[in-house]
């Protein structure tokens, strides 16, 4: 599973999963401090996204706000770390 490069934001961690027959997945969280970081608001990622729509659900399997416009995805990204799927 290969990280992607956000030059301009390295405490993001976004992963690219390949999954045969079925749509892109992305992984995305910000690195923080691990007793203090859910504690800081989330931060905007926006991305390239090929879909025209698109879901998102955090690690605790909570569902995410998420947008597709003009072929990128949006959302809220924390110290959980976010699934990204087509929609």
């Amino acid at each position: 599973v290969p990280r992607l490069e956000a030059p301009a934001r390295p405490n993001l961690f976004v992963f690219e999963v390949g999954r045969t027959g079925r749509g892109p997945l992305l992984v995305a969280w910000e690195q923080r401090d691990s007793f203090h970081g859910e504690d800081e608001p989330p931060v905007a990622f926006h991305w390239p996204w090929p879909a025209a729509t698109a879901t998102a659900v955090d690690a605790m399997g909570q569902a995410q706000p998420v947008e597709v416009a003009d072929g990128r995805v949006a959302l809220p990204v924390s110290l959980t770390p976010v699934f990204i799927a087509t929609g």
